[in-house]
């Protein structure tokens, strides 16, 4: 069987060796030797392996956490160490490649996979310093393959559901520390050969062997070792009886049978101690165990019998040498000797006195059963130790006292740590256990168990100090027993009974037993003696208010000899608050409902009195950070005051408060006092909300809001004529401008609608200005400075600015306006915006199809304007569709029209040069000539009234201006009078006729008609003047420079340069320079 369960396992740990081997060539953290290696983050593990080279150490902070990923393997190929921290870590697999060694200390596993916690190779070491434990649930916690070696310098604990170490070649566990290995089934400890050298190794299982070894194999015990069996077999092997145990002098081997059968195991002394020892049978529980026939206990080999219910120990120790100890005149060479001898008595009166011959060091478990013993101590030191559980075990009414008429020995026991593990079963253990009996010393001390711990009647008196460092418990008393201690407790669990624990400062003052402090439940007593000096008292009497959530630390002071211990003797703490029994330190976070926590403190230093002090704290809730602020308004009117409010989320923010303040005014002139916003005028206010202290406690919280201004009902309509009247001037400028650049550019159709539109903005504008004087307006806007482009981009223009009038600005001005109930502005917003429709759509047919010259002759000979609404049409309508004016009221922009202008233009113009020509020629004594000149200048007036009232029957109203004139010498005025009149009867008034005539504008065609023959006679007047200056006498002209008119003409020079170049202002077309008259002279 051993044989098929080793291969077993030597499969499964080379099959994980490969594993492992194979993930360490993808290893996440891959030292190159000699490095140390931090794990402090959870995600400095890695992604599955870690390597550990020669010389490297790994250094894992217990805050790390466990590995991301589950089984994650440390690969040591070289000799490293390990550092646990003191954590435990779940997750994690070890594996130790051949010959080498790993050090491996304060390391605790929680292990839950089938793989080995650590796997041995052949020929390497683990060495174990401080305290490791490791609990494993699947598999054995430690498997070697091939052999290996365990070197103990401190503790360490195995605790598996299925056997602690497996090895399946030699097994060597050395050093000067303990072993304490637990399984629940299975063997505890199994290996080809195991050899114990100096060190203390418990094995307990409790299903199974404590030790399963191959077969012809003995274990060696050495150096002073220990080893402690426990199981169903405490010690098997393969072959029966035949092997058991090779001691040295010195050893001990306890046996636990509770779970089995009867065993037989043999019993070999070392080479080295035949001859000079014997063997030593202690401590069994109900039977001893026997040595076969005719051996006895100087035989180098014995076989014993360990019956079912043995619970005791097999020692080797010297059969010479000097005594330890004696009753009475018998010299005993070991302690167990001299017990063994005394006699049962479990009256407790007739003690057997053991006296010490020299200072005795017990290791292992001393029991004392039915027995009343005295030691004298004899000025000798009696210690009892055992690294794996309870030194001293006193029971079945024995008694155990001591003297020393010297004083200067002491009876002390140092207990090591308990042996349970598995199972969920507690087995006490600690520096001394009593129970049903009672015992005193001078001295207990334990690691991690209990110093002294009495039963179930037991009594234990330390006359002096007592010390449990670790996870010990100072004294324990269980059922109706008790402690008394004459001495200090220093522990990190002061007392426990009955499954209560108290502090130091706990005990109360007991009248029954003046100068002892005593801890009390439920019959159980430990009595500490209390000391002399200066009592403590409490010096703090308010403590700081904390709050839930936030780090809480205050230290509580007193006066009175130290050390003095703290603790909460009435109420509670606030949930989460501890306080330091050692300083006095409250510290912890907050973390239960806010309130007042009452509470006395007491302190202690044992001198009577303690001293109390009734304190609170009071927890304020926790701190809520305001992450948002919602319901603000976002639209304010401006001269009306705006009550800013909002709401803080969550709704247990811890500040709410909220601080108004503007960020940014913008044109609004806003201003806010407390909570109200006052604005002036529309625009954008940037309103800051602030939460003093809504961040955190100490930072606030900010957020910006936008507000929007807008005016009053009335006042947005003032303020909308306002901008629709800016722009309806803005427009008249630049379709003005629109209309030149089209005349410049030969498009006179293009001219005849931006003049049409240009009117009509003017109009418009007017109108607004009527309802704007009726509301108090009193500032008039002036019209921007046109920006002029090509005629395809003013086109452009003027579609882009009307669609948006038509589409947006006026239906909002219209709305705003029926909003405030003003009907006429209302109106006016309305009819603007159907008029800026009919621009949009005449301008974009005119860009459309601005290079098809017959397309805008043919639709664009005339254009028509509503004198009312402004709308703007080719074709005159029988009602205006937009505000029902008649058709024939409307403005009609021709060819004949603009003709009109033109001539109108030159006749005013004429009348002017003419009316200068007449005064030059006076001055020059030309006074015939200068009569002529005047009568053409009449009549050209005449003409241009006459002009005007055709154009007034059409719909103009702007009337055109006369040029500055330009003036020269008679004979050049003349000559310049020649080329204007015969321009004009020729070419100009000809085609100004035809066109009328072709529009059924008969009174236009007789003006143009009259006006080219007038011309005609200024032209044959004027040549007659020039050609023929004798003439001139025949008028009374004298020459008084002797310099004939004809000498002068070379000098006269054509319109084109002489005159100006007259451009009329609405309409951009080139005017030339002439002298019109109407009347025959």
């Amino acid at each position: 069987m051993i044989t098929k369960t080793m291969k077993i396992l030597a499969l499964l740990l080379i099959t994980a060796m490969a594993v492992g081997l194979f993930v360490g060539l993808v290893h996440t953290t891959d030292s190159e030797g000699a490095n140390t290696i931090n794990i402090t983050t959870q995600s400095d593990w890695g992604s599955g392996s870690i390597m550990l080279n020669d010389g490297d150490k790994l250094i894992i902070n217990p805050d790390a956490g466990n590995p991301i990923y589950n089984d994650e393997i440390i690969n040591v190929i070289g000799n490293a160490s390990i550092d646990g921290g003191g954590g435990t870590y779940d997750n994690l697999h070890i594996m130790v490649q051949p010959s080498v060694q790993l050090v491996l200390e304060n390391y605790n596993l929680d292990y839950n996979y089938t793989a080995p916690a650590i796997a041995l190779s052949d020929n390497s070491s683990l060495v174990v310093n401080g305290s490791c434990n490791i609990t494993s649930y699947m598999a054995s916690s430690v498997i070697s393959a091939g052999s290996s070696n365990i070197v103990l310098s401190g503790v360490m604990i195995i605790n598996s559901n299925n056997g602690c170490i497996s090895s399946t070649g030699n097994l060597t566990i050395s050093g000067s520390g303990a072993l304490i290995s637990v399984a629940g089934s299975g063997s505890c400890i199994q290996a080809a050969t195991l050899s114990v050298d100096g060190a203390t190794v418990s094995a307990k299982s409790y299903s199974g062997n404590g030790l399963l070894v191959g077969a012809s194999s003995d274990t060696a015990v050495k150096n002073g070792a220990t080893l402690n069996l426990t199981g169903g077999e405490a010690f098997s092997n393969s072959a029966g009886t035949s092997y058991g145990f090779i001691m040295d002098v010195g050893t001990t081997v306890g046996i636990n049978n509770n779970y089995g059968y009867d065993e037989t195991h043999q019993l070999k002394m070392a080479s080295s101690a035949v001859g000079s020892s014997k063997w030593v049978l202690s401590g069994a529980s109900w039977a001893m165990p026997a040595l076969d026939t005719g051996q006895t206990a100087s035989d180098p080999s014995v076989d014993v019998l360990f019956t079912y219910g043995f619970a005791g120990m097999v020692k080797l120790v010297p059969s010479g040498g000097t005594p330890i100890c004696r009753i009475g005149t018998a010299m005993y060479y070991s302690l167990d000797a001299a017990i063994a001898a005394v006699p049962a008595d479990q009256s407790g009166t007739s003690p057997t006195t053991i006296t010490l011959l020299t200072d005795i060091t017990y290791a292992g478990e001393c029991q004392i059963l039915e027995k009343t013993i005295t030691f004298d101590l004899n000025g000798h030191n009696l210690i009892f130790s055992n690294l794996c559980g309870t030194a001293l075990y006193v029971d079945y009414n024995s008694a155990v006292d001591y003297v020393d008429a010297s004083n200067m020995g002491t009876f002390q026991t140092f207990g090591g740590l308990p042996s349970y593990m598995s199972g969920g079963m507690d087995v006490y253990a600690g520096g001394l256990d009593v129970m049903r009996g009672r015992c005193s010393l001078t001295y207990a001390e334990t690691t991690d168990g209990i110093a002294a711990y009495a039963e179930d009647g037991g009594h234990i008196t330390v006359n002096g100090n007592v010390v449990a460092t670790g996870n010990g418990i100072g004294a324990s008393a269980i059922g109706y027993a008790d402690v008394t201690v004459e001495g200090t407790i220093t522990a990190p669990v002061y007392v426990v009974v009955n499954q209560k624990e108290f502090a130091f400062g706990d005990g109360v003052q007991d009248p029954y037993y003046p100068g002892y402090l005593t801890y009390e439940n439920i019959g159980g007593y430990v009595w500490v003696k209390a000391t002399t000096g200066a009592a403590p008292t409490i010096t703090t009497t308010t403590l700081p208010d904390g709050k839930v959530g936030v780090s809480y630390s205050y230290t509580i002071t007193a006066t009175g000899d130290v050390p003095i211990t703290w603790n909460v003797s009435a109420g509670s703490l606030p949930a989460g608050l501890n306080i330091d029994a050692a300083t006095g330190a409250i510290t912890g976070t907050p973390n239960g409902t806010p309130g007042t926590a009452n509470f006395t403190i007491k302190a202690s230093n044992g001198v009577l009195p303690d001293a109390t002090m009734s304190l609170s704290i009071t927890v304020a809730a926790a701190f809520v950070p305001v992450t948002n602020i919602t319901g603000i308004p976002t639209t304010a009117t401006a001269g009306t005051p705006l009550t800013l409010v909002g709401t803080v989320a969550p709704p247990n923010a811890t500040n709410q408060s909220i601080i108004w303040s503007i960020s940014s005014a913008g044109t609004t002139g806003a201003t806010i006092t407390g909570s109200t916003l006052n604005a002036t005028a529309a625009g954008t206010v940037i309103v800051t909300a602030t939460v003093v202290n809504g961040q955190t406690s100490t930072t606030d919280y900010t957020q910006n809001f936008y507000v929007d201004v807008v005016l009053s009902p009335i006042a947005q309509t003032y303020e909308d004529l306002y901008v629709a009247m800016q722009g309806e001037l803005n427009a008249n400028a630049h379709f003005t401008a629109f209309a030149a650049k089209a005349k410049d550019e030969s498009y006179p159709m293009v001219a005849r609608i931006f003049q049409a539109m240009a009117d009509a903005e003017a109009k418009q504008a007017e109108d607004a200005w009527v309802i704007l004087q009726s509301m108090g307006a009193t500032v008039k806007p002036v019209a921007a400075t046109p920006t002029v482009g090509t005629t395809a981009e003013n086109l452009q223009a003027s579609i882009d600015g009307a669609t948006y009038e038509y589409t947006v600005m006026y239906p909002g001005f219209q709305t705003n306006a029926q909003a405030a109930g003003l009907t006429a502005a209302a109106d006016f917003f309305k009819f603007a915006g159907k008029a800026a429709q009919t621009y949009a759509t005449i301008t974009t047919d005119a860009l459309q199809n601005l290079s098809d010259w017959s397309y805008m002759e043919s639709n664009f000979n005339a254009v028509y304007r509503c004198p009312t609404c402004g709308e703007v049409v080719k074709a005159r309508p029988t009602t205006c569709p937009i505000c029902g004016t008649a058709g024939t009221d409307f403005v009609l922009y021709s060819q004949t029209y603009d003709d009109l202008y033109v001539a109108m233009q030159g006749e005013l113009n004429a009348n002017a040069h003419f009316t200068a020509f007449a005064a030059k020629a006076k001055d020059e004594s030309y006074p015939m000539v200068a009569r002529i000149f005047q009568a053409m200048a009449d009549a050209e007036a005449k003409q241009a009234e006459d002009a005007w009232v055709i154009l007034q029957s059409m719909g103009a109203t702007v009337k055109p201006v006369a040029a500055t004139p330009t003036v020269g010498t008679t004979a050049e005025n003349l000559q310049a009078s020649i080329d204007g009149a015969t321009y004009e009867y020729t070419v100009m008034y000809p085609g100004f006729q035809t066109n009328a005539q072709a529009a059924g504008l008969t009174a236009a065609a007789d003006f143009f008609k009259f006006a080219g023959k007038a011309a005609q006679t200024y032209a044959t007047i004027t040549t007659d003047c020039v050609a023929k200056p004798e003439r001139l006498v025949l008028y009374g002209v004298q020459f008084q420079r002797g310099i004939p008119l004809s000498d002068m003409r070379g000098g006269c020079k054509g319109p084109s340069d002489n005159m100006p170049d007259l451009r009329n202002g609405r309409h951009g077309l080139r005017a030339i320079y002439r002298n019109n008259t109407r009347r025959h002279l």
